[in-house]
């Protein structure tokens, strides 16, 4: 890499040529390689099918009355699946799937919030939006959800379903606890915003 350290004062300008410095940029230590998971293109392959169910994206099974969050073209841009695959190299395919899944609905749950509450200033319909979330975190693992109104409800409640298989059942409660925290965060950007009540 070569850098150009020009001399700063006029008169050195005229009496001394431009110098050129070779810098060699350090070595860096990497303790792992950089891996990605063998699955990668089969999440590529899928990445849009449950966006499209959750209605999430353009065309494709909005809910009445809610705008989807995406379009197809913007989707894709976020390559949501090499994030995953990349950020999970040794994870078996139904784990890497609903870890991608987790993903596009975290990135579903924050543009829509931004887009329909904080652009247009509208806390109480945020509040309103993060209470009903909160109903889709219960912990215990026979709650009735309601029906869920958006394409963020449609979401969390068919992940609800995947998240904690019987050996992983008492996980529920602290992950809804923490998730229920996360999108409290988005009201909490208002200065006069109060959490919704967590579930408990």
């Amino acid at each position: 890499m070569v850098v150009r350290m020009p001399w700063r004062t006029e008169e050195s300008r005229r009496s001394v040529p431009m110098t050129v410095r070779t810098v060699e940029p350090p070595q860096l230590w990497m303790p792992h390689p950089l891996r990605v998971n063998p699955y990668l293109s089969s999440l590529h392959r899928e990445s849009e099918t449950w966006a499209r169910e959750m209605g999430m994206l353009e065309g494709y099974g909005e809910l009445p009355g809610h705008p989807a969050i995406w379009s197809r073209t913007k989707f894709h841009a976020m390559t949501v699946d090499q994030l995953t695959a990349w950020t999970l190299p040794d994870a078996p395919l139904p784990a890497l799937r609903l870890n991608h899944r987790f993903n596009i609905w975290a990135l579903a749950w924050d543009d829509h919030f931004a887009s329909a509450f904080k652009q247009t200033g509208d806390l109480p319909g945020a509040r309103l939006f993060t209470a009903r979330l909160h109903a889709f975190l219960r912990p215990e693992p026979d709650a009735r959800l309601p029906e869920p109104v958006n394409a963020v409800e449609r979401g969390i409640a068919d992940l609800q379903q995947h998240l904690f298989p019987p050996g992983l059942a008492h996980w529920r409660h602290d992950f809804n606890r923490a998730l229920a925290r996360y999108v409290d965060a988005g009201s909490r950007s208002w200065p006069t915003a109060a959490p919704a009540a967590s579930p408990t």
